[in-house]
């Protein structure tokens, strides 16, 4: 197989699929995409993403010969304001820049303007070599498709997007890099959290405790997000972090993750709140630890995502636990939660280069919410585990 370590070997990879199924091109369309085969961060900035929400106005094209070409608004090449251009882009094949933002023109690029800004940089492609073209159907508007078939009404249009994701499926070197980066920031999260679990502080205490360590730690994109649940919330599983107090012989439930360089990393850690744990939040613990173990033995390629689930549930179920009520994990990357899923109905497998994590949880009165969560790299020889924070309640 070939390998995808790196942007240029992912649109290799990418072109041989054109190959196949013989396209001239592909439009790629969703900004994490773009990123994943390019390396160019082309509307992915955190902050703007909050603000305006999610958009986009830049498209990647490429040739079944590996040709490279990409459309940006030149704001995302050069400060409107000083002048001051960056070279990110350097390498990557032709660059076609529109005026995306300017006193004189617009602020904002809209899909009508967009769609024309589309169509001119296509018709300037290759004009006789749009007879098939692939698009990411689950993404790519109707007001571009329309651009398009204006341009190439002949063209044949087909969807590739289930392909890519199930191309993201093994990472490679690069990524699981950055997802070690990742995790080793949320390993550090819960030094923090730990230390802030204390009765009378409130969950969003915590959450603003760690936050405030990662902003000043790793910068202000890395935002820590994820379940922050204590006392009877934790029964619930989930949810975002309240004016909650917390109070003695809670447990805490956080089930954190954070993106470094758009990859984003998945862990979860379980504290009992100003005490030792009870001999029940003990037990507990032990069960699900077993259960993690039981799960870790499976994680080779090949494994289908509905026997890892089914192994986690036996593992509760023989200590007289109830089935797991959530996932018992999935694979992550430039999601959160990607495939395989581990739920009952995953047919889909584990590759070698996955990124998955592993979370059981018992969830009973007596013990409170208990859930651990750990990340993997699959490889031919067994997994490699990322996380390292302990698997402790105090």
């Amino acid at each position: 197989m070939e390998s995808k370590n790196s942007p240029e070997e992912r649109r290799n990879f990418l072109a041989s699929e054109l190959l196949r199924v013989e396209a001239d091109w592909v439009i790629i369309s969703h900004p994490k995409h773009i990123f994943y085969l390019t390396g160019f961060p082309s509307n992915l900035n955190a902050w703007y993403s909050l603000m305006k929400g999610p958009r986009s106005t830049s498209f990647m094209a490429l040739r079944s010969d590996g040709r490279c070409a990409l459309l940006l608004g030149r704001s995302e090449l050069e400060n409107p304001f000083t002048g001051e251009r960056t070279d990110a882009v350097r390498g990557l094949g032709d660059v076609t820049e529109y005026e995306d933002y300017s006193l004189k023109g617009e602020m904002v690029t809209y899909g009508d303007r967009l769609a024309a800004e589309m169509k001119r940089w296509l018709g300037g492609l290759d004009r006789h070599r749009f007879r098939k073209v692939a698009i990411e159907e689950w993404h790519l508007a109707e007001v571009y498709r329309d651009a398009l078939h204006a341009l190439h009404p002949d063209a044949r249009v087909v969807g590739i997007s289930k392909f890519l994701v199930e191309m993201r499926m093994s990472k490679g070197d690069d990524e699981v890099e950055k997802l070690e980066k990742a995790t080793e920031m949320l390993d550090h999260s819960y030094s923090v959290a730990r230390e802030n679990s204390t009765p009378g502080k409130s969950e969003l205490d915590v959450y603003a405790a760690i936050n405030e360590d990662v902003f000043h730690r790793y910068g202000p994109f890395a935002w820590v997000v994820g379940d922050h649940v204590s006392g009877e919330r934790s029964l619930g599983v989930g949810g975002v972090p309240t004016h909650r107090k917390l109070k003695r012989g809670d447990t805490f439930i956080l089930d954190l993750q954070v993106a470094h360089d758009n990859y984003w990393s998945d862990m979860c850690r379980t504290f009992v709140v100003g005490r030792k744990p009870s001999r029940e939040q003990r037990s507990a613990l032990a069960v699900v630890r077993e259960a993690m173990e039981q799960a870790e033995k499976l994680l080779y390629p090949g494994t289908k995502g509905k026997e890892v689930y089914a192994s986690v549930s036996r593992a509760l179920a023989d200590h007289g636990y109830s089935d797991l009520p959530h996932h018992a994990g999935h694979a992550i990357g430039l999601d959160d939660q990607e495939r395989p899923w581990f739920i009952p109905a995953e047919e889909r497998k584990l590759e070698e280069g996955s990124v998955c994590v592993v979370e059981p949880g018992i969830y009973r009165k007596d013990t409170g919410g208990i859930r651990i969560e750990d990340v993997f790299v699959v490889t031919a020889k067994g997994p490699r585990k990322l996380s390292h924070f302990p698997l402790k309640l105090g």
